[in-house]
């Protein structure tokens, strides 16, 4: 008889709530990325709060209850939650109040598809605001200096949008996906082509600006940096963390490089003390910002610009030849 209960237990299924064998639960999930990422400063006023899981999340367990957005001390922000198969975006009814912390909470109720609680955390950022008078930047933009979008080829965009100041196309004339623009739109007009004209003098000024130190690869892996004119031979990255720029309000950074510039999903250029207009990216190629992103400064690209889904930049998106490519993104002309 014993021998028969023995039998019973060895073809017995090894059921996934046992945890038994290659049916075991994964591990719990871990701390979310955030976009802003904890700590990033000079956030535009209208950016949308992202959260990356990583994993399967449960439906119906990402709500109002465990995914809050509020000022630091103060009350919630109302806003919309909409959910994607790992993540979820809060999008404020109404813009944020500038040079303010904000918080951003994720409670265990969150759950995986095993019905398993995601890490609870809180991370914070300060909106952009914070520097009074008008902003001169450190290289000529002329009148390109108030597009927060400026490009070349086409201007496509999906989801909801905000840039911060004007909008620029010359010499096509595709802007497709409708941004909101709180400044004017100038397409393959007399305005454009004067922007782009005037975007090709800065280019130029700013790759020729006098190199005070080389720059190489994942730029996060020697934060933080100090002002001075970055030189690359080849492209530039911010990857593995965040990069952090401190300084003064009258402080200059100009990155130079040949090739690319990536910065990774969830990674932020912060700044400390530093104003965003005294930062120029000179893009040889073209310029990404990954999804989540919290960018600091102008990007002048001889080609391509694309913000994925959430990036975020208090800065100008300046492309000459080339396209720009949005997705659900906050663009501030500082």
């Amino acid at each position: 008889m014993k021998s028969l209960w023995l039998a019973a237990l060895l073809v017995l299924p090894c059921l996934p709530s046992c945890g038994c064998g290659g049916d075991s639960f994964p591990p719990p999930p871990g701390v979310p990325l955030t976009g802003p990422p904890d700590g990033a400063t000079n956030i535009p006023v209208t950016t949308p709060i992202v959260i990356d899981l990583g994993v399967p999340i449960l439906e119906g367990s990402v709500d109002g209850q465990t995914f809050l957005v509020r000022e630091q001390g103060g009350p919630l922000v109302q806003g919309t939650i909409v959910t994607s198969a790992e993540g979820a975006t809060f999008i404020p009814n109404s813009p944020l109040l500038p040079c303010t912390v904000y918080e951003i909470e994720v409670t265990t109720g969150i759950l995986d598809t095993f019905g398993q609680p995601v890490t609870a955390f809180v991370s914070s950022f300060t909106t952009s605001g914070c520097f009074a008078g008008p902003c001169v930047s450190p290289i000529n933009l002329g009148t390109a200096a108030t597009y927060a979008v400026l490009a070349g080829s086409t201007v496509t965009n999906t989801g909801p949008t905000t840039l911060d100041g004007d909008l620029g196309l010359s010499p096509g004339s595709a802007v497709t996906g409708s941004p909101t623009v709180t400044g004017t739109t100038n397409v393959a007009n007399p305005a454009a082509v004067l922007a782009q004209a005037d975007l090709t003098i800065a280019y130029n000024a700013a790759a020729s600006a006098a190199s005070t130190a080389t720059a190489a690869g994942d730029l996060a892996l020697v934060s933080p940096l100090g002002p001075g004119v970055y030189t690359s031979t080849s492209s530039l990255s911010v990857l593995s963390g965040n990069l952090v720029l401190t300084g003064t309000s009258t402080d200059v950074f100009i990155f130079q490089m040949v090739s690319s510039l990536t910065i990774g999903s969830g990674r932020a250029v912060v700044l400390q003390g530093v104003d965003p207009c005294n930062v120029i990216w000179q893009v040889g190629s073209s310029a990404t910002l990954e999804t989540g992103v919290a960018f600091s400064g102008s990007i002048l690209a001889l080609t391509d610009i694309v913000l994925k889904t959430g990036a975020t930049a208090s800065g100008r998106m300046l492309a000459r030849n080339g396209q720009v490519t949005l997705e659900t993104n906050a663009v501030t002309v500082p």
